[in-house]
């Protein structure tokens, strides 16, 4: 059995030779280069330099969503990327109304 800390301190047990490493990134910037961008960035941030090989997003219908994804894209590098635009989505917490942040 392996063994890692996670960002908080905890040391946690598991099974896998690699433990599942997660970053994740938001931005409510008006701009979607600018927003692409950034909450890639802060996801990396959260990877303590290790290279992702999968980016998940999911973008509010406000944004120029080509724009969004070439942004994304050329932040994520060579991973993959995936994702949804929403029609009202889950946010910090609570539920985001369609087109906002």
């Amino acid at each position: 059995m392996d063994s890692f800390t996670m960002a908080d301190g905890r040391d946690v047990a598991t099974r896998t030779a690699r433990p599942l490493r997660v970053g994740v990134g938001t931005s409510t910037a008006d701009d979607p280069t600018t927003a692409g961008r950034a909450a890639v960035a802060a996801a990396l941030a959260r990877l303590d330099g290790a290279t992702p090989t999968l980016v998940v997003v999911f973008a509010s219908v406000r944004y120029d969503l080509p724009r969004l994804l070439a942004a994304v894209r050329q932040a994520a590098g060579p991973a993959e990327v995936v994702g949804a635009t929403s029609s009202g989505h889950l946010h910090e917490g609570r539920l985001a109304a369609p087109g906002t942040e």
